[in-house]
């Protein structure tokens, strides 16, 4: 669940910093092509308290599948908008909570959490501790002071980076019932 803190300078990339709770799981051939595009470095981190940074020092921050394994989101969300530049960026990708497959465990009172979702040797279990809807992701970054909050609705894709494997749905029902939000912010 690697976080990716960015650095950039004249509309190119000076830094990258990622940050996961374990060892650096990133393999050296992707280490290679970061270190292409700037700086890199890893460091390791501790779930749930104040990230090693000092304010204002990145201009973007990226992570995907990560908000909803967080026991403290409002930390979580608050201490990246505190190590973001004014102006920088926050992107991140997290599963919609109103998506089909749990309004169906809903119907059947099968949706709960935290939920097992997976195991690695490394870290043990994957857990989801809760998962969000737009409403709540939206409210929670508010909270924190983020601006211009910008949602978009994938069905099993990567909005920022233009790869989607099927077209956004039309209508509030579609989008609501969408599998994943992308959302994009500033602080």
């Amino acid at each position: 669940m690697i976080i990716l803190y960015f650095q950039i300078r004249g509309g190119a990339i000076k830094k990258i910093v990622a940050t996961d709770i374990v060892d650096n799981p990133v393999d050296k051939e992707s280490v290679e092509i970061l270190k292409e595009l700037g700086d890199w470095e890893f460091k390791k981190v501790e779930a749930e308290k104040p990230l090693p940074f000092p304010n204002e020092s990145f201009d973007l921050v990226f992570h995907q599948d990560v908000i909803e394994h967080v026991k403290k989101p409002y930390l979580f969300v608050s201490e990246q908008y505190r190590v973001l530049k004014k102006g920088g960026s926050l992107i991140i990708g997290t599963p919609n909570i109103l998506r089909p497959a749990n309004l169906v465990k809903l119907m059947f009172g099968k949706l709960r959490f935290p939920v097992k979702i997976g195991e690695n040797e490394e870290i043990g279990e994957y857990v989801h501790i809760q998962e969000f809807s737009e409403f709540q992701l939206k409210n929670l970054l508010e909270e924190v002071g983020f601006k211009n909050i910008e949602v978009r609705h994938c069905y099993f894709g990567i909005w920022p980076l233009r790869i989607t494997f099927s077209l956004y749905p039309k209508g509030k029902v579609g989008e609501g019932m969408c599998h994943y939000l992308m959302v994009k912010c500033r602080k």
